[in-house]
C-alpha cells in the first residue's frame, strides 16, 4: 500500500466554497473539511508530481497557508467511514451510508455512499435542500438536479414521484457515484450524465431545478437556468453564505426569479425562487 502526501490548508470561512470548487478538480484521494480549512491526500505514485504541481497552483492562486506531510499508507475507506455521519431531516428522510443502521420512523430511507472524494463537510446545505423538498409537490414534476454530487436530491425527487428527472455533474467521480447510488436506491429511471449546464438541450423545460453548488456557479448560471425553467417553475438553491444573500437575490431578480423563501443553517443559506 502506497504512502500519501497529506496537505492541510488554512481557509477563511468566506472563501471555503470557492476553494472547495477548485480542490474538487484535483485528482485527490480524499478531501476532508476541518475546522481550519481542508485536508487533502494524494497517493504517492507515478502521478504524484502532476498532483503536487496542480495543488501548488491552487495554493499560489489563493495565497493559502498550508502544511504538507507524508502519511503511511492506510485504509482510507475505513478512515472515511469512521468520520461520516448520517443525516436525519425531521421524520421525512434519513440519509445514511450502507454501514449505518436503518431507522424505521422516516418517510424516506436514502442510501448514499459518497466515497472518499466527497468529504462530509456540507451537511448544512444538503439538510436544508432536503428540508425544503419535503414541502414541495414533486409528483409527476420534471426535475433537474444541477451539480448532483452524490445524487441525493435526484434520488429523493424520484422517491417523491417526480418524472422525468435529469441529473448531472462536471466531475466523473460524482457522475459514477450518482449512478451507483441510484442503483442501490432502486431509482434507475433518473437520466444521469457527466457534463455541464450547456449540455442540456435548449428546448428542455423543467418544473423544478435543484442546485446545491456554490455562489459563483449559481450566479454565472442564472441566465441559462431562467431559460430552462417553466413559467412559475421553482428554483431551489443552496451553497450560498449568508453574507452573499443580497448579491444572489439581486442577480436572480434580473432573470425573473422572485424570492419566496429563505432559510439558514450554520452560516449557509437555502433560497427558493419562483420564475415569473
Amino acid at each position: 500500500m502506497n504512502d500519501f502526501l497529506k496537505y492541510t490548508i488554512q481557509v477563511e470561512e468566506d472563501q471555503k466554497e470557492i476553494i472547495l470548487a477548485f480542490l474538487s478538480l484535483l485528482n485527490t484521494d480524499m478531501i476532508e473539511e476541518i475546522d481550519a480549512g481542508y485536508a487533502l491526500s494524494f497517493e504517492i505514485d507515478d502521478q504524484i508530481e502532476d498532483s503536487k504541481n496542480a495543488m501548488q497552483e491552487v495554493l499560489n492562486q489563493f495565497d493559502l497557508a498550508f502544511q504538507v506531510e507524508t502519511v503511511k499508507g492506510q485504509n482510507w475507506n475505513a478512515v472515511w467511514e469512521a468520520s461520516f455521519q448520517p443525516i436525519y431531516v425531521h421524520d421525512y428522510a434519513q440519509i445514511r451510508a450502507s454501514f449505518h443502521p436503518s431507522k424505521s420512523n422516516f418517510k424516506h430511507d436514502l442510501l448514499i455512499d459518497p466515497q472518499m472524494s466527497f468529504g462530509t463537510g456540507h451537511h448544512a446545505t444538503t439538510y436544508m435542500m432536503v428540508e425544503q423538498m419535503e414541502g414541495l409537490d414533486l409528483l409527476n414534476k420534471s426535475v433537474m438536479d444541477y451539480g448532483c454530487g452524490t445524487g441525493i436530491l435526484a434520488i429523493l425527487a424520484a422517491k417523491e414521484g417526480a418524472k422525468p428527472i435529469v441529473a448531472f455533474d462536471i466531475e466523473q467521480n460524482a457522475y459514477e457515484n450518482s449512478v451507483s447510488n441510484a442503483k442501490i436506491n432502486a431509482v434507475e429511471h433518473i437520466s444521469l450524465f457527466q457534463g455541464v449546464l450547456s449540455d442540456i438541450p435548449q428546448e428542455s423545460a423543467f418544473d423544478i431545478i435543484l442546485a446545491n453548488i456554490n455562489r459563483n456557479v449559481i450566479l454565472d448560471s442564472l441566465g441559462q437556468l431562467s431559460e430552462l425553467i417553466n413559467k412559475e417553475g421553482l428554483l431551489l438553491v443552496s451553497g450560498i453564505l449568508i453574507k452573499d444573500f443580497d448579491t444572489v437575490v439581486s442577480q436572480a431578480n434580473k432573470f425573473k426569479f422572485n424570492l419566496v423563501k429563505r432559510i439558514e443553517k450554520d452560516g449557509w443559506l437555502c433560497l427558493q425562487f419562483n420564475k415569473n
